[in-house]
């Protein structure tokens, strides 16, 4: 490909950005239409609470109950509010708000990039090779391979990961920031330790409160020093300002990981199907395999399904567990031995360690996620523009051995390219043709056949669903909640085979945890309310008590008590659902759950009885936060509705 020779020979200028930019912007625009998928609808079904003027009570009940990750999310949530108007029916315009943030965080690549590398040739002095003009030409292909290649496109194109979006748009901006700061603070000391102050520590909230890994902002400019400033001249004071940054920061993760963190990971995979020994070792060729992923990307099995990646026993089983463990450990051990004569090698080896040393190692969170390689793909994208200029540069190299290296290069960044652009074209399809796509490439995945399922039930092919369905609770899976959706397909379809009702409580009540129960129950509730359901209350509240009596289900007990409350208030059954939603605000006093009561009541026209549950409202806001004044609003509409209705009745 003739750009890719461009960006190898020429001195970029902020035209040749812009054009890679626009490149980026045609190709991810090929997912222009699809639908919202998966997460998407039940982080944004909040939106629904605003209109046109908004208001403050409205805005605050969507940013402030949303209970996606530990520090709320709140900064996605508000850019979600700002395209509450093309919720839920035009989700191309939130697609193409994710894309607009991506193209400005290969902007801030750049920026960065360009600032690393020359920090690089002013700190080696006449040790480096680099030239200015390298250092641009680097920069640019970097940001290329990082902005285009096709393992960005769940984090792009997956509307809800807009939150890794932005948590990398202001960990960009801490270390931009932080780079400013360190090249004044040798003319202003006062000014540039002011500024990087303000990075490692303002910048780290923000970018926390868009995604949990904003926090290994620090890390990455303790790499910067470690790496790329480790032969710099650096003034005494600088260090006494890093020791007072860094220590309190790190006295205070310790205090938290003993006191919140340790309790909560030991707790958190008793409820997983892998140990925390089992998921290191898998994660050791997960890694491997993101690298290879990255490196050469295979044509098909990109997407958000990858449940039915296996999980490492042992060292040998898989046997290729040690051999991927000794791969990382080698690696490491470059970076480290070369960190010094080789900082950027150095630096792109262990940023890619370092952007995974979250996700990817004790936290019990899911095995593999493409998404997680948002900002770690920077990393292989810089190594792998090293490599190119030393193979282009090399002194043995001959003028044709350079041609083919720069057409190898050529073709390569033109796969990606390519693949990119089929992978957003897909995205930008009907929901069941992308799902039978993901479930052709993941056979084995649970999720990936029963996301198909759910697309295909959702087109009216019902008969088709149920198979798939009948295949995942009766087969090797043994899936819980592909029972329940199974059934839920008889809603609108009593004509057609059920599963058995005895033998779906009998798996419910021994089901592993699992958030997609939540979700398949929900199903049932919201079909109910909506009065679009045929099945029996009977037997769907069989199905509720199963799940209640399984043990490995008690931590999700709250959300099971108030979906059931929801349904028996569909049935109009008000002092079996009083009685359910009083057993989840004994769980947790919250004040959603309080107000169903009252909403309950007050739909049975029990006035006086609703009025009572007020109280409980009131009491339970008091522990609320950023919510508490919308909460307190919701309150008294309450009231002063309920004491309208009691003056007309």
């Amino acid at each position: 490909m003739a750009g890719f020779l461009f960006l190898l020979s020429m001195n970029p200028r902020p035209l040749e950005i812009a054009a890679l930019l626009l490149l980026g912007l045609i190709i991810f625009s090929a997912s222009n239409g699809g639908s919202f998928i998966l997460d998407d609808s039940p982080n944004l079904k909040t939106l629904e609470r605003l209109s046109h003027p908004l208001t403050l009570e409205a805005v605050s009940s969507v940013l402030f109950t949303n209970s996606s990750g530990a520090f709320g999310r709140y900064i996605p949530m508000a850019s979600f509010v700002l395209q509450y108007q093309s919720w839920p029916l035009n989700a191309s315009a939130f697609r193409m708000a994710n894309i607009a943030i991506h193209l400005f965080n290969g902007l801030l690549i750049w920026f960065f990039l360009q600032k690393v590398l020359r920090a690089s040739v002013t700190a080696s002095h006449a040790k480096t090779t680099l030239t200015r003009l390298t250092t641009n030409r680097l920069s640019l292909c970097a940001t290329a391979i990082w902005l285009l290649h096709p393992l960005q496109t769940s984090s792009v194109l997956y509307i809800v990961q807009r939150s890794a979006e932005l948590s990398a748009s202001f960990t960009l901006l801490g270390l931009l920031l932080y780079l400013q700061g360190r090249h004044t603070m040798l003319t202003n000391a006062k000014r540039g330790y002011f500024l990087m102050a303000l990075s490692i520590i303002g910048l780290t909230l923000l970018a926390s409160l868009c995604k949990e890994n904003g926090v290994l902002l620090p890390l990455y400019i303790l790499l910067l020093e470690f790496t790329v400033f480790s032969t710099s001249p650096t003034p005494a004071h600088h260090y006494t300002f890093m020791r007072a940054i860094f220590g309190p920061l790190l006295v205070a993760s310790i205090w938290f990981i003993v006191t919140h963190a340790k309790p909560w990971v030991i707790s958190a995979y008793a409820l997983r199907d892998f140990t925390l020994t089992e998921r290191l070792l898998t994660e050791s060729r997960v890694l491997v395999d993101y690298m290879r992923v990255s490196i050469l990307p295979p044509v098909s099995g990109f997407g958000v399904f990858h449940d039915d990646f296996p999980i490492s026993h042992d060292l040998l089983n898989p046997t290729t567990t040690i051999w991927c463990l000794l791969s990382l450990a080698g690696l490491v051990c470059i970076a480290l031995a070369y960190r010094k004569r080789a900082p950027l090698i150095s630096f792109a080896l262990l940023w890619f360690f370092v952007a995974h040393s979250m996700e990817s190692s004790v936290i019990p969170l899911e095995i593999y996620f493409e998404h997680r390689n948002y900002l770690a793909l920077l990393g292989p994208a810089l190594a792998l523009s090293i490599t190119g200029r030393t193979l282009l540069n090399h002194p043995a190299a001959t003028m044709s051995l350079k041609y083919f290296f720069a057409g190898l290069f050529a073709l390569w960044f033109g796969y990606i390219s390519f693949i990119t652009w089929h992978e957003s074209r897909l995205w930008g399809q009907r929901q069941w043709i992308i799902a039978e796509i993901w479930a052709l490439d993941h056979p084995e995945s649970l999720r990936a056949q029963s996301f198909l399922a759910n697309a295909l039930a959702s087109e009216n092919f019902s008969h088709k669903s149920a198979e798939i369905y009948k295949s995942l609770a009766e087969g090797p899976h043994h899936s819980a909640s592909a029972y329940l959706d199974w059934l839920s397909l008889g809603c609108k379809n009593p004509t057609l085979i059920m599963p058995n009702i005895a033998t779906m409580e009998h798996e419910l009540q021994r089901a592993k945890h699992s958030a997609s129960i939540l979700n398949s129950l929900e199903r049932f509730v919201l079909l109910k309310e909506s009065k679009s359901c045929e099945i029996k209350n009977e037997d769907i509240q069989r199905m509720f008590v199963a799940a209640l009596n399984n043990s490995q289900l008690d931590d999700q007990k709250f959300s099971l008590y108030v979906l059931q409350g929801r349904l028996l208030s569909a049935s109009h059954q008000t002092d079996a659902a009083i009685a359910s939603f009083a057993n989840a605000f004994n769980i947790r006093n919250d004040v959603e759950v309080a107000l169903l009561q009252v909403k309950t009541l007050a739909e049975a026209q029990r006035y006086d009885e609703a009025i009572t549950k007020l109280p409980l409202a009131i009491e339970a806001n008091k522990a609320s936060t950023f919510g508490k004044h919308g909460y307190a609003l919701d309150i008294e509409h309450w009231r002063q509705t309920i004491e309208k209705l009691k003056r007309s009745r």
